[in-house]
């Protein structure tokens, strides 16, 4: 069995996760650690990013719902033991001039692709005040966790490479149980 320690991470710099890279490599490496990932809220926190999200398909008069959302390294899901269940992972590909790119849950795969495979779809992140928007392609679909309270149960969720979506990262070790 692993263990975890958390903390978090600020860096007010012009490209953050540069320096995110760095912390994470830094800590991956240490004596006893075992994995290391960062992310902008952890399982049983409440999320600090919420996400107006619709299938570019859609009616774009229809109601949007807000949607949980993290911004993650490619190693957070590995390290949180979230399995990767459709698609792909982030990687070092997806930078911030890249092409944007979304993991989803597997309960927002399911509320909203049906039985449909969600991998290559697009959805459209609206801007709080409907001033713009921007394109994500789904690369991939991760297993269903419980993010902030046990009561809520697993909710729809979206996940945002942490090279595309900037603020706090809070990283998450784990380690092995000493003897």
């Amino acid at each position: 069995p692993k263990e975890r320690v958390t903390f978090s991470v600020l860096f007010k710099k012009q490209r953050p996760w540069e320096m995110w890279d760095a912390v994470l490599e830094r800590v991956a490496s240490m004596p006893g650690v075992t994995a290391a990932g960062g992310a902008s809220s952890l399982p049983f926190e409440r999320p600090k990013l919420t996400f107006r999200l619709a299938p570019v398909e859609q009616d774009q008069a229809a109601p949007i719902t807000p949607i949980s959302g993290y911004a993650v390294s490619p190693t957070f899901f590995a390290t949180a033991q979230i399995p990767v269940v459709r698609g792909r992972n982030f990687d070092s590909s997806d930078q911030p001039e890249s092409h944007r790119v979304a993991i989803v849950n597997e309960r927002f795969a399911k509320t909203t692709y049906g039985d449909q495979n969600p991998i290559g779809r697009m959805l459209r992140l609206r801007s709080e005040r409907d001033t713009g928007s921007t394109d994500l392609e789904i690369v991939g679909v991760v297993g269903n966790v419980v993010q902030a309270r046990i009561e809520d149960g697993v909710l729809p969720a979206v996940y945002l490479p942490y090279t595309q979506a900037f603020g706090q990262l809070n990283v998450m070790v784990a380690t092995r149980r000493s003897a």
